[in-house]
């Protein structure tokens, strides 16, 4: 039986059969619903893999296809509900989850219960946060936690991080030591589906040299590509929530972290925030451009990444033993800047990061006519939301087809200055510091480079559009990263992120030697990083 040419059938089957019935709500079940639940009991793994090997109900084979336009939210919960009720044990999650997402937390938590009593993961989960919320049930802290440790146990990804917020909020456990390995598991996943990924970019680039034109061979390379990147995108983003919780919940952890851990705390979390610039990259490139280069830069950036994620997070004491090592290489500073400078602008030229850059976009429409010179931010924001979210996707897509043309850092800085402001580049290029490309100098500086020019871009403000000042010199047996940064205090008192980029820089300079004062908030806004040259060692410091 095929759908939904034998939807009828079906239909009539279900009038029988729960399981029928659990089927129908499947097909109705739109893909991000069924893909948010995250579903891992081995209960659901053949109603997963049905477009491909069928099921069978009362002895008839039903094929649910793979893709589909049939979606109906409310045929899926009406469908849902009958297979509950018919005390189908599969269907207890999905409706709980459905009824919870609908306010209607007594059914949601019914069956929620349900699903627990059949042992499901999923369902603990979801009991954890009724408890937690007090949403369906009187608030329980410690209910929460126990059925959130339970689903984390069993290993259900969406379980951890509110795991690790229980634990850290309210102290039912305190030997928390157990999580840094953890997390270094994850990472070693991450590097696992990363290099996956960065082998099927080169194949595309494979492709497109030798102009090959199996058909066949692309469709299953471009659905296995796929594949990779959903699983990549769940566990970096996964990676990025869980560090996200550690770092909040730390905050309220009752004195039952130390001092040292807590700083590690936020240094880890602060690397997951550098996650960021890349993974937009990918998912960027996966809706839109399919660029192969852009696949393996941003793969290839994300695992130097997570290395050095491993090192402070395992092993701070070796990272300037490693940066000191890592002294060959086609590696340089202007090649480094031009990688950051792409990461940084697709993740902000994105439609979440809209508001960390909306004085670029006033300043523009003002500059361009095309809203009044007098519209004040409070206007901008009630009155020019689709303009300003006709800039954002304008921009997004020039720069996106700018990076498809190959082109040079100083045509990136021509069209930066057109749009932002006028980035000056000192130093760099007379450079003569030569490190592995994608190692562990390039990520150490990708990561500085990252953290100082977000900050410029998002508390940038010059009426008379001042350039931005980047400069790399040796003074004194360092390497001086420096920036000089126009801006105001009404738009450095905006709150555009975590408030705790200085923190990470001053833990970064401690763990490497390294000099960062944190520097005073004024309108001629200068930061100075300055990296002992010993760890540069195959520098011979700057070109005379």
């Amino acid at each position: 039986m095929t759908l939904p040419e034998d939807l009828d059938q079906l239909q009539k089957l279900a009038e029988t059969s729960a399981e029928a019935q659990f089927i129908l709500a499947w097909f109705y079940l739109p893909k991000d619903t069924r893909e948010k639940m995250e579903l891992i009991d081995e209960r659901y793994a053949k109603y997963e893999v049905a477009a491909f090997l069928g099921l069978s109900v009362d002895q008839e084979v039903v094929d649910i296809p793979f893709e589909h336009n049939e979606t109906d939210a409310k045929q899926a919960f009406v469908w849902l509900k009958k297979a509950a009720e018919s005390g189908f044990e599969v269907a207890y999650y999905p409706f709980a989850q459905l009824c919870f997402d609908e306010s209607n937390f007594s059914q949601g938590f019914h069956y929620a219960v349900k699903s627990k009593e059949s042992n499901f993961a999923e369902g603990f989960c979801l009991l954890g946060r009724i408890y937690e919320m007090g949403s369906g049930a009187k608030q329980d802290h410690k209910l929460a936690y126990e059925y959130y440790k339970t689903a984390y146990s069993k290993g259900y990804k969406k379980s951890h991080a509110p795991y690790l917020r229980s634990i850290f909020i309210n102290g039912f456990e305190n030997d928390i030591s157990w999580y840094t390995k953890k997390l270094e598991e994850i990472r070693a996943n991450s590097q696992q589906l990363l290099t996956e990924l960065d082998n099927y970019g080169e194949k595309y680039l494979d492709l497109l040299h030798n102009s090959r034109s199996d058909i066949d061979f692309v469709e299953d390379e471009e659905y296995k590509k796929n594949r990779v990147y959903e699983n990549v995108q769940l566990n970096i983003n996964w990676l990025i929530d869980t560090l996200d919780n550690v770092s909040q919940s730390s905050m309220y952890a009752k004195n039952k972290v130390i001092a040292a851990e807590r700083e590690l705390e936020e240094t880890i979390a602060m690397f997951a925030h550098k996650f960021r610039s890349p993974l937009d990259a990918i998912i960027y490139n996966t809706s839109h451009e399919q660029q192969p280069k852009l696949y393996i830069q941003a793969a290839q950036t994300m695992r130097g990444l997570l290395d050095i994620f491993s090192i402070i997070s395992t092993d701070a004491d070796s990272l300037q033993e490693k940066l000191t090592q890592d002294n060959q290489g086609n590696g340089n500073l202007m090649n480094v800047l031009a990688k950051t400078l792409d990461m940084i602008l697709l993740h902000l030229l994105s439609v979440s990061a809209s508001e960390k850059i909306q004085q670029h976009y006033l300043r523009y429409a003002k500059a361009h006519k095309l809203c009044p010179t007098d519209v004040s931010d409070k206007q901008w924001n009630e009155d020019y939301f689709e303009l300003e979210q006709q800039l954002q996707v304008e921009w997004e897509r020039s720069f996106a087809q700018l990076l498809n043309e190959s082109p040079t850092l100083q045509q990136r800085l021509d069209w930066l200055a057109l749009r932002f402001f006028k980035l000056e580049v000192q130093g760099f290029a007379s450079s003569t510091i030569q490190f592995r490309e994608y190692g562990i100098t390039e990520s150490f500086l990708t990561i500085l480079l990252n953290e100082i020019l977000v900050n410029a871009f998002k508390y940038y403000s010059s009426v008379s559009q001042q350039p931005v000042y980047l400069s790399w010199s040796e003074l004194e047996g360092y390497q001086v990263l420096s920036c000089r940064n126009p801006s105001i205090s009404n738009e450095r008192s905006k709150l555009k992120g975590s408030g705790k980029g200085h923190t990470f820089l001053s833990a970064l300079a401690r763990k490497t030697g390294s000099q960062f004062t944190k520097p005073k908030a004024k309108d001629d806004f200068v930061l100075e990083f300055g990296i002992a040259t010993q760890l540069l060692s195959n520098s011979q410091g700057n070109k005379q």
